[in-house]
Formats: C-alpha cells, structure tokens, sequence
C-alpha cells in the first residue's frame, strides 16, 4: 500500500471516529436533552428562578411557600420555617415537568379528573405566575393526566414526577429545631435535675469546663452532643399547645443554651434555646420548646443523646498520638509476690516483634492502634491516696504500657484490676486521676503476665513451620564434609 492511500485511510477512519464521538456519543446526549426540553410544559421556567410556590398538601390544607432572601419560609397557612430541600424539590420538578402524551382535542376535563381547581399548584417565578392541574391516575402506564392553566390541551406526566409534589403540611415545614453549624458554637449551658455545665470554647479550639468545676473537657463528648444538637430534628409540631401540653414544660427534664458565632464580624452572637420535656400524655414523644411560641415533638430516645452528668464532659483521654510515629514498646509487668518482668516490643521493616515472650505481630499492632487513641468512659477520681490505688491494682500497676518514637514518649499508661463486667481501672503514669476503661480494652491490652502469656503469644504451631525451614536451611554433614 503506497503512503497516498495509507494517508486517506487514516483521515477516513478519523473522520469516522469523530462523527462517532461528536454525532453518536456527545450528540446523543445533546439530543436527549433537546427532546426532553421539547416536552417541557413551562419552558423557560427554571428552578432557581422560583420565588413562591402555592399547593394544596395531602392533608387538604392549602399551603403557600416563599422564598425570602435565598431561604425558604413557609407563609400559609401559617408563618414558619420551610423545608428548604422540599421547597427546591418541588420547584425542580415544576421547572422540569414534561409531557409523556399529548390530547390536543380533549374530552371535558372532568373526565381527566382535571375539574376541580382548588388543587392547583401555581408558581411565580421572574415575576410571572404558572398554573398546573394534576387529575388522576391514568389506566395503563401510572402516569398522571395534567392541564396547564391558558392552554386546551391535556397531558400526560410521569407519576414519579407528579410524587415530588404530594407534601403534607409537615413535610413542608422546616424539622431542624436549632439552626446552626456544630463549629460555631462558642458557649453550651446545659441544665437537668440536680446538675449542670458550662462548657467554653478556648483559645486553642478546645473545649474547656467553667462550671461546676474547671478543667479541660472532653472533646469527643461535646463534639457529639453538639452535632445531636444540630441535627435534632422535630416528629411533630404543637403550634397551639394546649395547657396539659404547656405543663409537660413546666420542669424541663434538659435545657440547653447556646450561644453561636455570628456569620459577619461585627455582629453579636446568636443565643438559641431549647427544653426537653417529659412524653405527651405520658408515652410515646416528649415535647420540646425552642425560641418561638410553638413546640416541637421529638422521638423519646433522642433524650440519651445528651448525656446529663457531669463526669461525661470531664476530660477523659489518656493517651492520643499517631500510630504510625510509634517504633518501640514496652510493657512492664509486676505480678504479686514475683520479679518484674518487661515485654520489650520494636517496629522494623517486617513489621512488630517482641521479646523475650514472641507476642503475635498482629496484636502488638492492635495494641499500639488502641493506645494511640485511649479514651476513659468514666473517670473515677481526680485524686487518690496510695492505698485505695494500691487496692486498685495501680500501686505498683498491673501492667504499665509505655509507646516511643523518634521524636520520644509518645505515651504511658498503667492499668490495674479489670473491675468485673464495669471495665478496666486505668491511669496515666505519673498522672492524679483514675479512670475506668471499656471492658473491651481487656481484650486488646494484657492486664497481665498470666493474660499476655495466655492470650497474646505466637502458639506453638504457627511456630513449627519456622522452625522446620530453619532445620532444612542447616547444611546437611555430607554436605558439610564433602566441602
């Protein structure tokens, strides 16, 4: 074949694959988009664009939706909060609503289920206003007869389409019951029966206890309680409570205020509230109250969320450093009556080993993950004397866990008694305060010589392999001798 023809072949084939990408594969698209534009019944509208949207919900309420300065509010048939996902839901599908089928010469739309306008969903959108009339289910294909006010024909829409629309008053209504971000939270009160906290951003973003005793806190425990309290969302609404509902108020059973960053420097902060009740009527959801003359009703459980002693915002972290920095551990153990014996553990190229006693390389790894973030769920004390930590298995401890690196300590930790089904008494070596850790722990740490030797070393037959290839490695006396 001469370089001519060889030549024209090569355009033919990339011309060939340019009609193939920009006709076949990018134009099908184009296409598809045209056709679906074409069957638009309110071309031109788009969602952004929509500013009020008026519907009758599926309770039979009529309900009129604005949106104010980017956020929607519900306006009728009462002044609220608005779903925003619902309201946008709703404007999309209007925007993009289209035809499945056309009757240009319709039968009298009561035969559509077409007649009754009081279900009329209508927008306004760039200042003009359209009318839709959703009839009923049509006998084959589940779709949905439709008439759009000013035109004489009659639709066909899909019913997954015409779902977007069938809101009740409630699905309408904004379920946050504090608006705000966990992350601009500067102050938490919280207030119960017989305690409280005060709970405060320090310089440092920590969190820090004011009341009723000073200290850091525990970042974890607010963290939670905060995005529990961001996302709380209400299961009803009371907006005339009667005065039973009122006196369920009356002795919160959990307040809580917040006090939040402004948006804009210069601004002051927002101070949002809320009070968690006792169930309506005694069962099933409790009543809650925000800033506002209405009262929300939330799941019962959603109570345990918010924990209500002060022990649970006390700091309660013993150790946290990134596992990857650690090379080297030691654990050191003192059995009763017996000399003390250390578990020296290093990280190399092929991963953990220890000696004397060959702990399994994947549960040293274990280890060092669960030091590298132990956290308490209790702390017992702030303080105490030598004979009660004596009788708690920390003086001397049972077993003391101490995780270097490069850069040095990265963390020590004594254990003493696993305290039954309570969990394991723990303490940060040289530290005051004792704390109690899951019983879980006990599961990943020895607590002891006899549980690490039990529990925690390479087993006898996965030693065997090892050992038979380390006797075939050994040269053989003929072969030593013929040498």
């Amino acid at each position: 074949m001469n370089p001519r023809t060889t030549g024209i072949l090569f355009v033919l084939v990339a011309a060939l694959g340019a009609f193939v990408w920009f006709y076949e594969i990018r134009g099908e698209a184009g296409r598809k988009d045209a056709e679906a534009a074409a069957k638009r019944l309110f071309p031109g509208v788009e969602a952004s664009a929509v500013e009020q949207v008026e519907l009758t919900t599926s309770d039979g309420q009529r309900a009129r939706l604005e949106r104010r300065e980017s956020e929607w509010r519900l306006a009728a048939p009462l002044e609220a909060a608005a779903d925003g996902f619902a309201a946008d839901a709703i404007a999309s599908a209007f925007a993009q609503l289209g035809s499945e089928a056309v009757f240009e010469s319709p039968q009298p739309l009561a035969v559509y289920g077409l007649e009754d306008e009081g279900r009329d969903l209508q927008i306004r959108a760039g200042g003009a206003s359209h009318v839709l009339r959703l009839g009923k289910q049509t006998p084959i294909g589940g779709n949905h007869y439709a008439w759009v006010e000013g035109q004489t024909r009659v639709y066909t829409v899909a019913g997954t389409a015409v779902n977007a629309f069938a809101k009740s008053l409630d699905d309408l209504r904004e379920k946050r019951i504090l608006r705000f971000d966990a992350g601009s939270a500067q102050r938490v009160t919280l207030r119960w029966a017989g305690g409280h906290v005060v709970l405060a951003r320090g310089d440092q973003e920590s969190w820090k206890l004011e009341e009723p005793i000073a200290g850091p806190a525990d970042e974890t425990t607010v963290d939670g309680l905060l995005n529990d309290l961001s996302f709380l969302r209400a299961s009803g609404f009371v907006d005339a409570p009667t005065p039973e509902q009122a006196s369920a108020l009356a002795t919160p059973e959990l307040e809580v205020e917040l006090a939040i960053e402004p948006e804009e420097k210069g601004k002051q902060q927002r101070q949002l509230r809320l009070a968690i009740g006792a169930r309506e009527g005694g069962q099933g959801d409790r009543l809650a109250r925000a800033d506002g003359p209405g009262l929300f009703r939330i799941p019962s459980e959603r109570l345990q969320d918010f924990p209500r002693e002060v022990g649970s915002y006390r700091f309660r972290e013993l150790s946290r450093f990134d596992p990857d920095q650690a090379e080297r551990l030691e654990i050191a153990f003192q059995p009763p009556g017996a000399e003390a014996v250390t578990i020296t553990a290093l990280h190399g190229d092929e991963g953990w080993s220890s000696t004397p006693d060959a702990v399994e390389p994947e549960k040293l790894a274990s280890m060092i993950d669960d030091l590298s973030r132990l956290r308490a769920t209790k702390l017992l004390a702030d303080a105490m004397g030598e004979p009660e930590r004596r009788e708690l298995g920390l003086a001397p401890p049972s077993a003391r866990f101490t995780v270097s690196g490069k850069s040095g300590s990265l963390a020590q930790v004594d254990l003493g008694i696993v305290k039954g089904s309570d969990g394991v008494i723990a303490q940060v070596t040289g530290g005051e305060a004792v704390y109690l850790l899951s019983p879980t722990v006990a599961g990943v740490l020895p607590v002891s010589l006899e549980a690490l030797r039990t529990r925690f070393l390479v087993k006898p037959e996965s030693a065997e392999p090892a050992e038979k290839a380390a006797d075939e490695a050994k040269p053989s006396d003929a072969s030593s001798s013929s040498q």
